[in-house]
């Protein structure tokens, strides 16, 4: 499965914690690909770069960015930066999501808004800002990734199911 990666581009939202950590430190095992890594927690996110430019990988690119996937032109404005770079991703992998443990009805608006920009809109613009070239270099791949409470209630994750 390595291999797969290699010589890849791969863009990893919410990539300085969770399951888009986890996935970009796996991901640097193939060697030779570049990662491009966003996620709106800056601190975590540079520190995380450190840590894999301290690992031994032969070939690791890693190129990281702050930013929040609620805001299209932000993605815009990133997503057109990586493409001047030469960056454009082989492979979008959509991590980034937020969680607020509480009853439905002790959500704001304003908390149910977010999640919803975070956790579903915001994959969604981070595709639309890429696919056109995907397409019209004949290749790419997109994973969205889910949650498990999405299929079964959890208690308190009515807004992020």
């Amino acid at each position: 499965m390595n291999s797969y990666y290699e010589n890849k581009k791969i863009l990893i939202t919410g990539a300085a914690s969770g399951i888009g950590r986890l996935f970009a430190s796996k991901v640097t095992e193939a060697g030779n690909v570049t990662l491009i890594l966003w996620d709106q927690n800056s601190d975590a996110l540079h520190a995380f770069k450190k840590e894999l430019s301290r690992s031994e990988k032969a070939g690791v690119d890693v190129h990281v960015s702050a930013l929040d996937i609620s805001d299209p032109d932000r993605i815009l404005m990133e997503s057109e930066h990586l493409k001047k770079e030469g960056l454009l991703p082989d492979i979008i992998i959509n991590c980034a999501a937020i969680v607020k443990g509480s009853y439905f009805h002790e959500h704001t608006i304003e908390e149910i808004e977010k999640s919803i920009r975070i956790n579903t809109l915001g994959s969604m613009w981070v595709v639309q800002t890429f696919l056109s070239d995907m397409i019209e270099r004949g290749s790419g791949r997109v994973v969205n990734m889910g949650s498990a409470s999405g299929y079964i209630g959890n208690p308190r994750m009515s807004v992020y199911a």
